[in-house]
């Protein structure tokens, strides 16, 4: 088992490949495909793993590769669902009243 002391170091805390012995910061592990992007700013997980490249932007396509170019999406009017919900509150307050009313009856009778 591996023991690491971070007092030596002054470091509050270690990577898992310090723990391991993997190497450190300054001298990574070797990954081949790295020295394919050396110099470069970024890269994409398709260029990484050599995934084809999906059209980006507007190319109507999700993230899951799904064609989405025939989906249409039509917020509700809010106004409308405003309205809907006020509604259906004082339904279900209506409904709460009488509720209570006929077990406080019931109640009152049973004594």
């Amino acid at each position: 088992e591996a023991v690491v002391s971070t007092q030596s170091t002054g470091s509050k805390a270690i990577s898992s490949d310090q723990y391991f012995n993997r190497g450190t910061a300054a001298e990574p592990a070797y990954d081949p495909k790295i020295e394919n992007y050396r110099g470069a700013s970024s890269i994409s997980s398709d260029q990484y793993f050599n995934r084809e490249t999906k059209p980006a932007g507007g190319g109507g396509y999700s993230a899951y590769g799904y064609d989405t170019s025939n989906i249409q999406l039509n917020a509700p009017d809010m106004t409308a669902v405003k309205q809907s919900l006020s509604e259906g509150a004082a339904k279900l307050g209506g409904k709460l009243t009488d509720l209570y009313y006929t077990a406080q009856e019931k109640l009152d009778n049973y004594r």
